[in-house]
């Protein structure tokens, strides 16, 4: 199944291109929760911990994706990895923050990359490369918003 991702450029193409894109949503949304202040929070210790386990969940995401592109046998391992890996800061993400501060959005937006993460993966590995541009739309949506 690997190697319908290697043989077609156009898969290649779309992989690398929401790859890159779903590394930048990340690194936003990571930046996001950095600058913002813990004390805003119903649970301040639990965010201030929260702080400083995402930045290496984060970077460990971006490393496997790194890997992803630069092995393509390894490539669907990888990739799974990579969305395994910053899924499991979700339980976190949404259990220590509160919708009143001002990074309390992190946690939808970092559903909506990975939900778009995983339908992008799960169509370019199928076969069904075409359909893997569907999810990068709603992404440069996202990392619109995110940014303003």
């Amino acid at each position: 199944m690997n190697h319908l991702i290697n043989r077609h450029p156009i898969a290649r193409r779309i992989f690398f291109g929401v790859s890159i894109l779903l590394a930048l949503a990340f690194v936003v949304l990571t930046i996001q929760l950095l600058l913002g202040n813990p004390r805003e929070s119903c649970n301040a210790e639990s965010v201030a911990g929260l702080m400083q386990e995402i930045p290496y969940f984060t970077g460990t995401g971006l490393l496997l994706w790194a890997g992803s592109l630069k092995w393509p046998r390894l490539r669907q391992g990888l990739a799974l990895a990579a969305m395994v890996v910053l899924t499991l800061m979700l339980p976190s993400l949404n259990s220590f923050i509160c919708c009143h501060e001002s990074y309390g959005e992190v946690p939808f937006y970092w559903c909506i990359a990975l939900l778009c993460g995983y339908l992008s993966y799960v169509c370019l590995f199928s076969g069904k490369w075409f359909y893997a541009v569907l999810p990068g739309a709603p992404l440069v949506v996202f990392l619109y918003l995110a940014t303003n």
